[in-house]
């Protein structure tokens, strides 16, 4: 099962994401790797947009075929943390830098990129995620890129197969116990028959959610945190 954490820099993913690996390595297999684990300096001094995100692809490659396949083995049972992940792409390439995001989505299917079982969004204002900076970038575009999330978020730009965690920086301990949740919701989630009509299995979907008292919403957003917002 693969597990991204998404957000802007400073807004606590990272830290996260370690929590999340403490609270599950003595449990299950589970592995952590942060994005790009690769072409780390030859991103940084991309000559464009393209060159960027086409690097990026490269090093999301080369991570899933030598690290993540080899350890999952096809395994459900084996957990797999990214800090950083597709959605990354999306808003920072896709949103912020203009590239065509249905093109951007072309090239992750035809790389055989998987989407993520889940997706944990760490949300924080502006004005904090710069507090936690180690040194500023040359042009801020923060507010650009929460905004960017956020677009993102509500157009319903997220698989349907992918269950959203909205994380608050003042309560990680709401998203480790949802993500724990999610992760038996999508094991209910998977043995629903194959050919079940739609409606019927979102009525199953809820019904599930319900019983691990999470929420079920049209672009499967899940929190029990009564600090985050929820979308329809």
């Amino acid at each position: 099962m693969l597990i991204a954490f998404e957000g802007i820099d400073g807004s606590g993913k990272t830290t996260l994401a370690k929590q999340v690996f403490e609270h599950f390595e003595n449990k299950i297999p589970t592995v952590l790797f942060k994005e790009p684990a690769y072409f780390v300096e030859e991103i940084k001094h991309a000559s464009s947009p393209y060159e960027r995100l086409m690097l990026f692809m490269a090093a999301r490659v080369k991570l899933m075929n030598e690290c993540i396949k080899p350890f999952t083995d096809g395994s459900p049972d084996r957990l797999v943390l990214l800090d950083r992940y597709i959605y990354s792409t999306y808003v920072y390439q896709g949103l912020c830098e203009r590239i065509d995001i249905e093109w951007i989505n072309e090239l992750l299917q035809t790389l055989e990129i998987p989407e993520p079982d889940i997706t944990v969004l760490c949300e924080v204002d502006a004005d904090t995620a710069r507090g936690r900076w180690k040194s500023a970038p040359i042009v801020d575009k923060t507010e650009e890129i929460i905004q960017g999330y956020n677009d993102f978020l509500v157009s319903g730009h997220f698989n349907n197969e992918t269950l959203v965690v909205l994380h608050k920086q003042d309560h990680p301990e709401y998203a480790i116990n949802t993500i724990e949740k999610a992760i038996q919701a999508l094991k209910e989630l998977r043995a629903i028959p194959d050919g079940i009509k739609m409606n019927d299995y979102k009525k199953r979907a809820r019904k599930i959610l319900a019983s691990l008292n999470v929420k079920f919403g049209s672009s499967r957003m899940l929190t029990d945190n009564p600090a985050c917002q929820e979308f329809p």
